[in-house]
């Protein structure tokens, strides 16, 4: 057994400490401190067990810690601080606050707790058995590291000096961060990281999380979103310790934070970069089908500073809580480079009463806030609901280092990749990924047997320039339905490439003989509402090529033509008219995506060809009636999955209009519309002078198409012309994105600066890459 190290151990040494300087600037600290001549006064540190003397560059130093004295409430910094200073062997200082800590058998943390409910057991007067204080650090530089301890509380405060320990050679890459105008992010010693993994949302206990990360290794996965939010077995706020006593403001949940250690354990053991997402829109609401504002502990109601919802952003006491709480987080997780980002909000506009400008500067206070006490620089960043107008400047705040996109249910998920990718990185200038995506609701994905929503996500997410794959919300469908290799065809595809500096790929296809088909025009809807799309609408629907971009007019959302009460005219009504011209007999198709409110009113969507009405469906409740949120569901995708209107071959005018009471999303394809000379192949890719990464799909093959059961139609030839190489020779490598082919090889030379790929029979989709051949110097 270790001898314990005392305060006046010979190796250590305490010296007085009449002035301290506040790591936490947004917090106040205790002000008179004492003189340290009165030990009566004076709280003592002790170390438990003797410090380490070297650690690995970028691994863990840890130490423990006791206290001479016991407090009521040992998360709050102003009743007892402890703060360690490390100096590197170049002169840097880094300020690592100590947290609270107590540990459980490792059998009885993985057992389930229920839900918003800790294991936890509230305290004895404040007095938890066994509970002490650690320090965690992760060394970034090589070499001799000193370091001490100040601790202070209203009485007083001490320094102890610790040995000095040594930072040695290590193979950890580092922690992760994003460069200024780069996409790929980077590990501090300079490798790439390109997260590749999904959301665990739906585990319900810690041995639920530690199983699937074993999952990710064999599959080439790096990465996964969780959430330490509400209704997450990791949720360390919750409100209530085991027996529902109820747990003060400020103070957290041991239980949950000792498994949220084992699982960050675990994340470095199998090399998986994780982002945990702290709050969630469900316990900012106070309807149904979320009413958990009603036990939130913020909730003026239960002893919190807040009246209602928006007071959480915008109260200050609030806000120094919310503050307190990621000191601590970082304090005990920060040391971890397998800490990726931090989010701070999932779906924030989705919360009660919402309100753009304070949800924005309260980003900006809490992002603020985060890097200017984390020494280590993690990423930090949060979301909005994709389907509803979304807050375009707080993206450009540069306290948020990432953009977090969202994709649910389209039809086409790769061509909505592309477009959200390449537009938002052109606006904001910084890393962008779907943070969630997938296919919303459980009953879509029996028509999807393949995961092709899954799979064209992941070839065409990095390869359009987003940082990472999309995040599937609904991991557990990835084992159940075998869609695991897509992940690993991928991460082999790009293993051991760097794709820094590339850009977006310079290609076109040319069909080389006429099709017998007539490929579907996919018309994409903007990422957010365009301001241009206000009123009455006339978009006009080409049939000689694709449209790939959104059109500048064209809604996201159809505003409704009646007001809640069923009668008063809405000044937004936009009804919107296609100018089409069906080069064959086809389809006007429709699909419902997402409803404004379910219980407080209905959509009534009209499809009119030549003025002459020939659908009508109607989406919602009857005069407000309530209905459940799974009554809902099944409403709008089992009346609206789709709905559509035979059209004639040749020109008409076709309006989509909502004449109901509340908003509704929407998409529009054009089956069997276009012309039968457009090549019905898509590149996607990434490129440079001398190399280019590039994935070329058949447009039919989508789940929407297999859904309909509409089987893709092979391309029959295609030429893909890629353009901006260098003159000389080069390999195309050809690479099934599914895994199962083998490799194959050619050689191409460029023309004019371009090299041209034949296609031929393609039912998928296939992957290449092109690498300029270097010429070896003859041996004399």
């Amino acid at each position: 057994m270790n001898p314990k190290l005392t305060l006046f151990a010979a190796l250590l040494m305490l010296t007085p400490l009449p002035a301290l300087q506040a790591a936490d600037a947004g917090l106040p600290r205790p002000v008179g401190m004492s003189s340290l001549g009165n030990d009566d006064l004076t709280v003592k540190v002790s170390l438990r067990d003797k410090p380490p003397t070297a650690v690995a560059k970028f691994e863990r130093y840890e130490i423990a810690l006791d206290l001479s004295r016991q407090y009521d409430n040992p998360f709050d910094p102003e009743v007892i601080d402890i703060e360690a200073r490390f100096t590197a062997p170049s002169g840097k200082e880094t300020v690592i606050s100590a947290f609270y800590f107590l540990d459980y058998p490792r059998a009885e943390l993985m057992k389930r707790c229920e839900r918003g409910v800790s294991c936890e057991q509230p305290p004895a007067a404040g007095n938890r058995a066994g509970a002490h204080w650690r320090v965690r650090f992760a060394p970034q530089e090589e070499g001799q590291y000193q370091a001490y301890l100040v601790a202070k509380d209203k009485h007083g405060g001490c320094r102890l000096d610790l040995p000095e320990f040594t930072a040695v050679k290590s193979d950890n890459p580092g922690f992760i961060h994003a460069k200024s105008g780069q996409w790929i992010l980077e590990h501090e010693s300079g490798k790439p990281f390109i997260p590749i993994g999904e959301c665990l949302w739906n585990c319900y206990s810690l041995q639920d999380y530690l199983d699937n990360l074993k999952v990710y290794t064999p599959w080439g996965m790096n990465y996964c979103r969780f959430f330490t939010a509400y209704d997450s077995p990791l949720y360390i706020d919750n409100a209530f310790y085991a027996g529902g006593v109820r747990r003060p403001l400020g103070q957290y949940d041991l239980f949950a934070l000792r498994q949220l250690d084992l699982f960050f354990d675990m994340a470095g053991q199998y090399g998986v970069c994780v982002m945990p997402c702290v709050e969630m829109f469900n316990a900012f609401r106070v309807t149904p089908p979320y009413p958990h504002w009603d036990v939130s502990s913020y909730n003026v109601k239960n002893g919190g500073p807040c009246n209602s919802v928006p007071d959480f952003f915008t109260n200050e006491a609030a806000i120094k809580f919310y503050k307190r709480k990621m000191r601590y987080f970082l304090a005990r997780y920060g040391y971890s480079p397998n800490l990726f980002c931090i989010q701070l909000f999932a779906e924030a506009n989705y919360i009660e009463q919402y309100n753009e400008a304070e949800v924005r500067a309260w980003h900006h206070e809490i992002g603020r806030y985060i890097h200017s006490i984390d020494p280590y620089g993690h990423l930090v960043s949060t979301s909005m609901a994709d389907w509803q107008a979304q807050d375009k400047t707080l993206s450009s705040d540069p306290s948020l280092d990432i953009v977090l996109n969202e994709n649910y249910n389209a039809r086409d998920f790769a061509g909505d990749m592309v477009q959200d990718n390449q537009g938002i990185r052109q606006r904001y200038g910084k890393p962008v990924f779907d943070g969630e995506a997938g296919l919303q609701f459980n009953e879509l994905y029996v028509n999807d047997e393949r995961g092709l929503f899954l799979h064209n996500g992941i070839w065409a997410s990095v390869l359009s320039g987003a940082c990472g794959t999309p995040s599937n919300w609904f991991h557990s469908y990835t084992r159940e339905k075998n869609w695991l290799p897509s992940y690993k065809a991928f991460a082999d595809f790009i293993k051991d490439e760097d794709l820094r500096g590339l850009d977006f790929l310079r290609a076109k296809v040319v069909s080389c003989e006429p099709q017998s088909i007539h490929p579907d025009q996919i018309i994409p809807f903007p990422f957010t509402n365009p301001k241009e799309a206000t009123g009455p609408q006339t978009v006009v629907v080409p049939n000689d090529r694709f449209v790939e971009q959104a059109i500048s007019n064209m809604p996201t959302i159809f505003v409704p033509k009646y007001q809640r009460d069923g009668e008063s005219p809405n000044p937004n009504f936009n009804p919107l008219t296609f100018d089409v011209d069906f080069a064959a007999d086809g389809v006007f198709r429709v699909r419902a995506r997402w409803l404004e409110d379910f219980n407080r009113g209905y959509a009534m969507m009209r499809i009119i060809v030549d003025g002459e009405l020939v659908k009508e469906v109607k989406l919602g409740s009857e005069g407000g009636a309530e209905q459940n949120w799974g009554a809902s569901m099944k409403t709008l995708f089992g009346n609206s999955f789709p709905f559509e209107a035979g059209v004639k071959k040749g020109k008409h005018q076709i309006v989509l209009e909502n004449r109901g009471t509340i908003w509704i999303s929407g998409e529009v394809d054009l089956s069997n519309y276009l012309r039968p000379e457009v090549p019905n192949a898509r590149v996607v890719g990434l490129g440079s002078r001398e190399r280019a990464y590039l994935w070329i799909q058949n447009r039919d093959s989508t789940w929407w198409r297999d859904c309909l059961n509409q089987a893709p139609r092979p391309i029959e030839r295609d030429l893909i012309e890629v353009r901006g190489f260098a003159p000389g020779s080069y390999e195309v490598e050809w690479r099934d994105p599914w895994g199962v082919k083998p490799v194959t090889t050619q050689l191409a030379k460029t023309e004019n600066g371009c090299v041209r790929l034949a296609i031929t029979g393609l039912e998928r989709d296939i992957a290449c890459k092109i690498k300029r051949e270097l010429l070896t110097p003859e041996t004399p």
